[in-house]
């Protein structure tokens, strides 16, 4: 008997091992069947799961994480809370004094959120077992690890002058490449930058926080170079000191200086940076000078992503200027930039070489994208030809550009945002822009798709607000979407979301949320 009942013993531990990779096996299977079972605890007020042995495992995509206990001996199960901590002073609760009969729960995360679970063991009626008295919590988060925190009111380049950014190291990802430094700044922080830094060979992240983006304002010689891949997340950027007489003035942009060692110049003729450049969730104001510029340097960037990003511009220079920089995919999306006044300048300018030239043997480069997709442009290149300058790249079969749902309204001459697209060996694929010029709809020669015949009907736009009431622009979701009525925000779109008070979790209140007003 005394075999039997350690068979069954071993047999329930196993289970439960099992449970941590699986969502919806019991832990209680082996015993519960089994009249003659004991889990050996009885007449106790049981402990909730150390905060350091539950484990959160995300998913290989990136789009769930998986969270696991050790078994409590005699528990009836486990109740499971998640929380949304992007304000850690506001939890969202996502998930709200769940039964789990099981060591694991598995949910969907959104990209660069902080999360909180808090797991707590409940009693066993059976065995005279009481519930724990509180739960234990594990703080999770889908964002690049913190490298380092920077107080708020501190200079960006003193920061760095006396915390240089280590070149390289030992500690390589799972991927064998070498780790991304996170640098953090405090929640609703303010920062300057003086002078330039250069990031040099180092990836590297710079972000503030979704529920409080750091504020960010340049001096005259403030910018920030890099010569690998860079993410800006989470910023309010203040350009108003750069000055646009200075063609070097920008948010961003390449180094001056590009080594041998950092960047592949041995299988292509320009400096190749595999890893992405990109600002995402990002606002930009009282700029007068460039978003990007790339030093008039030769090189080839693999992907160059904007999302999410609101730009007041006072359009003086090129936003992106690709001067001698070629790119394989650009991808600009879900973003507005507008100017405060009127210049005959170009918005985007790709002076680099042809990627097909900058290749050879296994390298060759046959194919090379530029997509911008769900954007609203105002007052931005007016009176231009060109919107967005080609160069090398005009006319190449091999370029594809894809430009879907995006609005531009007194952009470029007489509204044509798209001319370069003349010549027809280029590849394009265009769907639901509307180009509306001088309070009429602009003639498009070079986008004979779907074009909607209309005026978008923006609210304000000299104030900033392009809210949408255009019946074609409403009916097919085009622009911006920050614009559209009804928008949910990208991160709430995966499940129900209720609130509650941070300190009375355990009993809190639940009153639902409509999407549509996240």
């Amino acid at each position: 008997m005394r075999r039997n009942r350690m068979f069954a013993k071993v047999a329930y531990i196993t289970l439960c091992t099992l449970a941590l990779s699986s969502f919806c096996i019991s832990c209680t299977e082996g015993y519960d069947e089994d009249p003659e079972f004991s889990p050996g605890v009885s007449n106790t007020q049981l402990l909730s799961p150390p905060s350091d042995s539950i484990k959160c495992t995300l998913s290989a995509t990136g789009e769930e994480v998986t969270v696991s206990w050790p078994v409590v001996m005699g528990a009836g199960g486990y109740q499971l809370s998640a929380y949304n901590t992007d304000d850690p002073s506001n939890p969202v609760a996502i998930v709200q004094d769940k039964f789990i009969d099981a060591c694991s729960y598995t949910m969907p995360v959104a990209e660069d959120t902080h999360y909180q679970f808090v797991i707590k063991t409940l009693g066993n009626d059976q065995y005279r077992n009481t519930e724990a008295s509180e739960g234990s919590s594990k703080d999770f988060s889908t964002l690049t690890p913190t490298y380092m925190t920077i107080p708020s009111g501190t200079d960006l380049t003193q920061f760095f002058t006396d915390n240089p950014v280590v070149q390289a190291d030992s500690t390589l990802d799972d991927n064998g490449n070498v780790q991304e430094l996170a640098y953090e700044m405090e929640l609703g922080g303010s920062y300057t930058i003086s002078g330039p830094i250069d990031l040099s060979a180092r990836k590297v992240t710079l972000r503030g926080w979704k529920a409080g983006h750091a504020k960010l304002t340049y001096g005259p010689d403030g910018r920030i170079w890099t010569q690998n891949g860079l993410k800006l997340k989470f910023i309010d950027f203040d350009g108003s000191q750069l000055s646009a007489k200075d063609k070097k003035a920008c948010l961003f942009g390449l180094s001056e200086n590009a080594d041998d060692n950092i960047t592949d110049h041995t299988n292509y003729k320009n400096f190749f940076i595999k890893d992405p450049i990109v600002m995402q969730s990002c606002n930009i104001s009282n700029l007068a000078a460039s978003i990007f510029y790339d030093n008039g340097k030769d090189y080839l960037i693999n992907n160059f992503v904007i999302k999410d990003v609101f730009a007041q511009l006072d359009q003086q220079q090129i936003p992106f200027n690709f001067n001698k920089t070629s790119w394989l995919n650009f991808k600009m999306t879900e973003s507005t930039f507008y100017s405060t006044t009127q210049n005959a300048i170009t918005f985007l300018f790709e002076g680099g070489e042809r990627p097909s030239k900058l290749g050879s043997g296994s390298n060759k480069i046959s194919a090379w994208n530029t997509d911008i997709e769900q954007c609203t442009f105002y007052n931005l290149s007016y009176g231009q030809k060109r919107f967005i300058q080609w160069n090398r790249y005009l006319g190449q079969a091999a370029h594809t550009w894809t430009m879907k749902r995006n609005i531009f309204v007194d952009c470029a001459r007489n509204g044509k945002a798209t001319d370069g697209t003349d010549n027809g060996n280029i590849t394009k694929i265009f769907e639901f822009n509307t180009y509306f010029y001088n309070g009429a709809v602009a003639e498009t020669p070079y986008d004979d798709t779907t074009t909607l015949q209309s005026d978008p009907g923006f609210k304000d736009p000299t104030h900033g607000d392009f809210t949408v009431s255009g019946s074609d622009q409403l009916a097919a979701r085009t622009g911006d979407p920050r614009w559209l009525p009804g928008e949910p925000r990208r991160a709430c779109r995966l499940y129900k979301v209720t609130r509650c008070n941070r300190q009375s979790r355990g009993n809190a209140t639940e009153s639902e949320i409509s999407l549509q007003g996240m």
